[in-house]
C-alpha cells in the first residue's frame, strides 16, 4: 500500500496535490472530503464538499467562494450524523469516495460528480463539465446567486415526487416544474428517480425543474393573425358569454390581464363582467425546436392547437390556474391557435418560450433562484420505499396520528352555527354512518374579529359544551380552523404589531378582504422564535382549553391577498425576522406548522398532535402536519388531477395527504342544479368518494351542494324533484383564500 492511500485511509488530515492537466487538491474531515476546484468560468465553483451521512446518503456542496455557508437550515432534522465506515482513493484522473452501499467520482479536471453503487452500476452523473453554476444577482437587495446543478439522464428513467402539482403529470421527465407556494400547490424539493435514488435540493427559494426561463410574452414570438398577417393574434370582443354581440376587433401581441395590480387594459366598450373573448391565428417558427406556451386563466376557457382541443377548463376566478403546452416545429412552419373565453370578471394570461438548445428536455435539471452555494443529498435504496426513508432521516421522521384521524372526516364551507354542526353529527349517528371528525371551517368568529379565535356567541353560544357533547355523547372529534391571518384593531393583531412581527405592506396598501364590507389584515411572520410562541399563546387562551382535536391550518402559502403579481406577493411577505421572502419562498407552512407542533407539545406533551395545511415543504412531516390538496373544482379534469398530485406528494416522504372529495368549488350550474347537472355531480361526488377512501386520510369537504353523504345522495334522490338551491346568506358565495 502506498504512503499516499495508507494516510487516507488512516483518518490522518491531508492536503494532497493531485497531477494532471487541471490540478485538484482536496481536504480529508472527519465525516468526507472538501475539493479545492480550478474553476472554469465565472459561474463555476471553486469548493466542493463530499459529507458522508450515512451509507446510503451522501451531501454534496459546491460553493463560489473559499468557504461554505453556516446560515441556520430549516428542513434539515439533524446536524450530527453517526459515523460510518469510508474510504477515499485516486483512480487516475478521479478521486472516489466510497461507503458499503455507495461510491462517488469526482473528476478532477471539471470537478464532476458520478454515483455508483456498491456492484458499479451508475445511477446519476452530472453532465460534461461538471453540470454546476452559481451565478451571481441581486434578489429583492440582496447579494446573492441563481444556483443550478444538471445531470445527465438515460431514455428510460423516470422522475417523481416534487410534492403535489396540479397539471395531471404522474412522471416529470422531459417536463417542467415550478415549486413556488400557491393555494392548490405544495411543493417538496424532493425527486425520487426510477433508478432508486433520489434527490433532495436543499434550496428554500424559487425552484424549478427542467426549463429555467421565466416564460416571456407571447410577443416574443412570431404571431400571425388570423388572415395570415404578421404582428399579433386576431383578438374578438363580443358583448355576450356566448361569443355573439361584437365589441370590437383588433390584433393584439399579447394576452396579459393575469393579476390584480398588473394588468393591461380591455378595449373600450368592453364588460369583462359580461362578454367573452375570442384570439385566433397562429405562431411561426423562426428556428427548428420545441415551442413552449403557458395558459393561465380562471372562469370557462378553451383552446385549440390547430384542431386539437387541448384546454376545456372551468376555475374559480380568485384562483386560476396554468396549463403547460408543448410542441415541436419546424423553421418556418406554423401551428393554429385558438382561445375563447369567458372571463366573468376573472383572469387570463398567454405566456411562451422559443426553443433554447442549451435547454435538454430530458436531462435532470433543479435550479433555484436564491443560494449561497448548491447543496442537496444524494440518497440510495434497494428499493422507492428505502430511498424514501433516507428521505425522513435527513428531515425528520412523522409521528403517528391517533387512531380516530384514520377515520371519515366530515366538513363544508361551512357550518355557521352551533346546532347545524352538532346536528350533522347527530344525524350521522341517527343513520348509522361511520363518522371520526368533524371540522368547524372559517369565520365562526364575530364578523370583524379574524384571528380573534373566538366564537361569536350569537351563533355558537356554548362551544365548550359543543366540544363537550361531541366528545361525550357523540363520540367524535373536532378539528377548528385558525389562520395566521389578524384583521387590524384586534387585541390579538396590536400583540403582534407591539412586537414588530407583522408584515405590513397589505396593511400600507390598505388591502381590505371579501367579508362583508371588507376588512384591513395581515399575517404574522413565523421566521421568529418568539412570533411563534405568541401564536400559540393565544390559541392556548382561547381554543386549546375547550378540548379541540386538530388545527386546520389555512392559507399557509401564504396567501395574504389572491391574484397578485409574483413581485407583489413577495412584497407583501416581506422581510422576515431570517431574511429576505425570495430567500425563505417556500417555508412560511413549515415554521407556522412548527409553531403549533411545538406549542401543543409544550402544553400537553403526551397528545398527538393533528395538523392539516394547505402548503408544505422538506420537513413538514415531522410537526405531525398533513396536506390537502387546495381549493380544486368540482370538475372531472380535477379529480383526474388528484391522482398523480397525491401519489408524488406520497412519494415525496411526507406521509399524510388528502383532498376535498368533490372538489370545493363548483361552476355556476351545479349552484342551482337541474335534474341532469345535479345527477352529474352526484356521479362525480360518488367517484371522488370511492377515491377518498384510498387516500391516507378520508376527508369530505366542498361548497353547496352540501357534502354530507346523505345530502349528496338522499332515498329519494332518483325521483323527480325540484332543484336545489344554495343558503340564503349575507356573505359571498365563495371565498379568496380556503
Amino acid at each position: 500500500m502506498s504512503i499516499t492511500r495508507y494516510l487516507l485511509l488512516s483518518g490522518l488530515s491531508l492536503v494532497l496535490v493531485l497531477t494532471g492537466c487541471g490540478s485538484t487538491a482536496f481536504d480529508r474531515e472527519a465525516d468526507g472530503i472538501v475539493l479545492h476546484l480550478q474553476p472554469v468560468g465565472t459561474d463555476a465553483p471553486r469548493l466542493l464538499r463530499l459529507q458522508v451521512c450515512t451509507a446510503d446518503i451522501i451531501r454534496v456542496l459546491a460553493a463560489p467562494g473559499d468557504s461554505f455557508s453556516s446560515r441556520p437550515n430549516l428542513v434539515v432534522a439533524r446536524d450530527h450524523w453517526d459515523a460510518v465506515p469510508w474510504s477515499v482513493q485516486e483512480r487516475g484522473d478521479a478521486v472516489e469516495l466510497s461507503t458499503d452501499d455507495l461510491t462517488v467520482r469526482v473528476d478532477t479536471h471539471s470537478g464532476s460528480l458520478s454515483f455508483f453503487d456498491s456492484t458499479g452500476r451508475a445511477l446519476l452523473r452530472e453532465t460534461e463539465g461538471g453540470g454546476k453554476s452559481l451565478t451571481p444577482a441581486d434578489v429583492m437587495g440582496e447579494r446573492t446567486y441563481h444556483v443550478r446543478q444538471v445531470f445527465e439522464s438515460s431514455d428510460d428513467e423516470a422522475f417523481y415526487g416534487l410534492g403535489q402539482h396540479q397539471n395531471g403529470v404522474l412522471n416529470y421527465k422531459g417536463k417542467d416544474v415550478d415549486l413556488s407556494p400557491y393555494n392548490i400547490i405544495a411543493a417538496n424539493p424532493f425527486l425520487v428517480s426510477s433508478k432508486n435514488y433520489g434527490i433532495l435540493w436543499d434550496n428554500n427559494s424559487l425552484t424549478r425543474f427542467g426549463d429555467t426561463r421565466d416564460y416571456e410574452p407571447i410577443s416574443s414570438l412570431t404571431l400571425l393573425d388570423s388572415e395570415g398577417k404578421r404582428g399579433g393574434l386576431t383578438a374578438e370582443y363580443f358583448g355576450r358569454p356566448d361569443l355573439r354581440s361584437p365589441v370590437t376587433r383588433r390584433v393584439e401581441d399579447r394576452i396579459e390581464h393575469r393579476y390584480t395590480d398588473v394588468s393591461d387594459a380591455y378595449p373600450e366598450g368592453f364588460d369583462a363582467n359580461r362578454g367573452s373573448v375570442r384570439w385566433s391565428g397562429a405562431v411561426q417558427a423562426e428556428e427548428s425546436g420545441i415551442y413552449k406556451l403557458r395558459l393561465y386563466s380562471s372562469s370557462f376557457t378553451r383552446m385549440w392547437l390547430d384542431d386539437d382541443l387541448v384546454v376545456d377548463s372551468w376555475r374559480q376566478n380568485w384562483l386560476p390556474w396554468t396549463h403547460n403546452l408543448q410542441f415541436p416545429l419546424n423553421s418556418g412552419e406554423r401551428k393554429r391557435v385558438r382561445i375563447e373565453w369567458v372571463p366573468q370578471g376573472g383572469f387570463i394570461g398567454l405566456g411562451a418560450l422559443p426553443p433554447d438548445p442549451s435547454q435538454n428536455p430530458q436531462s435532470l435539471s433543479l435550479y433555484s433562484e436564491v443560494g449561497d452555494q448548491i447543496d442537496y443529498y444524494f440518497v440510495r435504496g434497494d428499493d422507492l420505499d428505502q430511498v424514501i426513508h433516507g428521505y425522513r432521516e435527513i428531515t425528520g421522521t412523522a409521528p403517528m396520528m391517533p387512531k380516530w384521524a384514520m377515520g371519515l372526516w366530515q366538513c363544508r364551507e361551512r357550518y355557521r352555527t352551533q346546532d347545524e354542526l352538532l346536528s350533522v353529527v347527530r344525524e350521522f349517528r341517527k343513520r348509522g354512518l361511520p363518522l371520526d371528525n368533524i371540522v368547524q371551517d372559517w369565520f365562526y368568529w364575530k364578523e370583524d374579529q379574524w384571528g380573534s379565535h373566538e366564537f361569536d356567541e350569537s351563533r355558537y353560544p356554548d362551544p365548550v359544551g359543543m366540544v363537550k357533547e361531541l366528545h361525550d355523547r357523540l363520540n367524535a372529534r373536532i378539528m377548528i380552523s385558525v389562520w395566521p391571518k389578524f384583521y387590524v384593531g384586534t387585541r390579538h393583531f396590536d400583540e403582534f404589531e407591539e412586537k414588530g412581527w407583522l408584515y405590513e405592506r397589505n396593511i400600507e396598501k390598505g388591502q381590505r378582504d371579501w367579508v362583508g364590507p371588507g376588512y384591513v389584515s395581515t399575517f404574522y411572520d413565523p421566521y421568529s422564535p418568539d412570533a411563534r410562541a405568541l401564536y400559540w399563546r393565544q390559541i392556548a387562551e382561547t381554543l386549546f382549553p375547550m378540548g379541540m382535536d386538530a388545527w386546520w391550518m389555512d392559507a399557509t402559502e401564504p396567501d395574504i391577498q389572491s391574484n397578485l403579481s409574483g413581485p407583489e406577493t413577495r412584497l407583501r411577505m416581506n422581510p422576515t425576522a431570517i431574511g429576505t421572502a425570495a430567500r425563505y419562498l417556500n417555508t412560511y407552512s413549515l415554521e407556522q406548522s412548527r409553531a403549533v407542533f411545538e406549542g401543543q407539545m409544550r402544553s400537553d406533551p403526551d397528545r398527538r398532535v393533528v395538523i392539516l395545511t394547505r402548503s408544505a415543504w422538506a420537513g413538514q412531516q415531522r410537526y405531525g402536519a398533513a396536506t390537502w390538496s387546495g381549493d380544486t373544482a368540482t370538475r372531472w379534469e380535477d379529480l383526474r388531477n388528484q391522482i398523480p398530485a397525491g401519489l408524488n406528494f406520497s412519494v415525496s416522504g411526507i406521509p399524510y395527504w388528502t383532498n376535498d372529495i368533490g372538489g370545493f368549488a363548483v361552476e355556476p350550474r351545479f349552484t342551482k342544479p337541474n335534474r341532469e347537472d345535479l345527477e352529474e355531480w352526484r356521479e362525480l361526488m360518488t367517484r371522488w368518494f370511492q377515491f377518498g377512501a384510498f387516500c391516507p386520510l378520508f376527508r369530505v369537504h366542498g361548497q353547496f351542494p352540501y357534502r354530507e353523504i346523505y345530502n349528496v345522495a338522499p332515498e329519494n334522490h332518483l325521483e323527480p324533484s325540484p332543484p336545489a338551491k344554495p343558503p340564503k346568506s349575507g356573505k359571498p358565495s365563495f371565498r379568496i383564500c380556503v
